[in-house]
């Protein structure tokens, strides 16, 4: 009889490495003073993703959560990062 396995997480694709270098970009605008525009120039991601990003960070420090680095995590408040993916600053 076959075991049954757990569920392993999606691999890293190129849209997350999209995500990734958006959200980066955009937690990093106070330092850098880009502008929304200017980074959807700069790395393919629409302006309504760019949008919620912005929304997203400014929520996660008003409440204190720890950012990870990883779009795809921080982009709710569900916490189901699997060990050794989060990334230091």
């Amino acid at each position: 009889m076959p075991t049954r396995q757990t569920p392993q997480p999606a691999p890293f694709t190129y849209a997350d490495a999209r995500a990734d270098a958006a959200w980066a970009m955009v937690r990093d605008r106070q330092n850098t003073g880009l502008t929304l525009d200017l980074i959807a120039l700069s790395v393919p991601v629409s302006l309504r993703t760019l949008g919620t990003m912005n929304r997203r960070f400014a929520a996660m420090q008003e409440a204190g959560t720890e950012i990870t680095g990883r779009w795809r995590f921080d982009r709710t408040d569900a916490r189901s990062v699997p060990a050794g993916t989060l990334l230091e600053d």
